[in-house]
């Protein structure tokens, strides 16, 4: 069984209020707010300054992620990658 369809056993289930923050990780990301969005797209702008590629930038998702996590609990690595791929063309 996946882990995706172990959480929706658990939803419709007596478990459901077992739920943790973990269970639901892969399964919800959160949402990017407008100061973040603001402060993503100045680091973004300040990597094209430095002559940095959009694939540069990527490769580094991971490990900044990381770095990172815990300040933005709310947001996915998905979601860091997804927004940076919105966000490279118009800065």
């Amino acid at each position: 069984m996946s882990k995706t369809e172990d959480l929706v056993r658990k939803m419709f289930s007596k478990e459901a209020v077992t739920l943790s923050l973990n269970d639901l990780e892969g399964v919800a990301g959160g949402v990017i707010t407008e100061e973040q969005a603001a402060l993503g797209r100045w680091g973004l702008g300040e990597a094209k300054k430095q002559g940095m590629s959009m694939d540069d930038v990527l490769k580094l998702v991971p490990a900044y992620y990381n770095m990172f996590h815990s300040m933005y609990p709310d947001i996915t690595m998905q979601e860091a990658i997804d927004f940076i791929k919105a966000n490279w063309n118009s800065l």
